[in-house]
């Protein structure tokens, strides 16, 4: 910017990367999960963006929105978006064409660090992979595949000898009337 004093800040940006248009699902287009929006020049932008689906519109990428997030995090970097689900969830969407991004450094580490933050307002790091959900826990991961949507998650702590244990259970999702 001219005329602006220079600073340190790093703002990150979309320039390049489109996985957001792979990865996620949009509704109004019937667009599913972890496909190609037929409206994304990939690695470029959406061919649509004026008139683009409101659920695009409402998309809150972590790797924007978080100016402090390495740079290694972008998602055509990464292979994985990065997004919340309300306060108690970060959300790890892996491209199912690298099902096994998330476990290579340094994102692991990342992901594992961040576990131990989050367990402490007992929130909970969600990988997926396809239709797969796994938790990252910081004594351990805990892969509960395919959880349908009758099901919720509840985050649960265990004295041991050994220490705390933390885990995760499916429960049913309360019937509301």
């Amino acid at each position: 910017m001219s005329g602006s004093a220079p600073t340190t800040a790093q703002h990150h940006s979309c320039d390049g990367c489109t996985m957001c248009c792979k990865i996620m699902g949009i509704a109004e287009l019937s667009k599913p999960r972890n496909q190609w929006c037929p409206n994304c020049d990939v690695g470029k932008a959406c061919k649509i963006y004026a008139e683009r689906p409101q659920s695009c519109r409402d998309f809150d990428c972590i790797y924007l929105l978080d100016d402090t997030l390495a740079e290694h995090w972008k998602p055509s970097r990464s292979r994985m978006v990065l997004t919340r689900y309300q306060a108690a969830r970060l959300c790890v969407h892996v491209d199912p064409d690298r099902p096994d991004a998330w476990r290579k450094e340094p994102y692991y580490s990342d992901l594992k660090a961040w576990s131990r933050i989050a367990a402490q307002s007992r929130s909970m790091i969600a990988v997926y992979v396809g239709e797969n959900l796994t938790i990252v826990l910081p004594d351990r991961d805990k892969f509960l595949g395919n959880v349908n949507a009758d099901k919720q998650m509840r985050f649960v702590t265990r004295s041991t000898p050994k220490g705390v244990e933390y885990d995760v259970e499916l429960v049913d999702n309360p019937v509301t009337s």
